[in-house]
């Protein structure tokens, strides 16, 4: 029962964390120095990095347009939150 529960959740929140990309589609390409930045070509991409600011003092380098279209009824339905916004003080 713990193994279903666990399976459920777990599907929920990969769903909705990163649209339909799985986290295996995150920024592995490049390794975020100067030379080699990591790519960002999705909008999991996007999002993992607008949400993770330990790795904002890398490189990176958007390789293919993405559209944000989807991302209207993000954050509460206040859309998109642009790169170096605090989640905590968004008014």
């Amino acid at each position: 029962m713990k193994k279903l529960i666990f399976l459920i959740l777990f599907g929920f929140f990969t769903v909705n964390s990163y649209s339909t990309e799985t986290v295996a589609e995150m920024p592995l390409v490049g390794n975020g120095s100067q030379q080699t930045p990591y790519e960002i070509n999705t909008l999991a991409h996007l999002r993992w990095l607008s949400e993770t600011n330990s790795v904002w003092d890398n490189y990176f380098i958007q390789t293919s347009d993405i559209d944000l279209a989807e991302t209207e009824t993000w954050n509460s339905g206040e859309g998109w939150m642009p790169i170096g916004s605090d989640f905590s003080n968004r008014n």
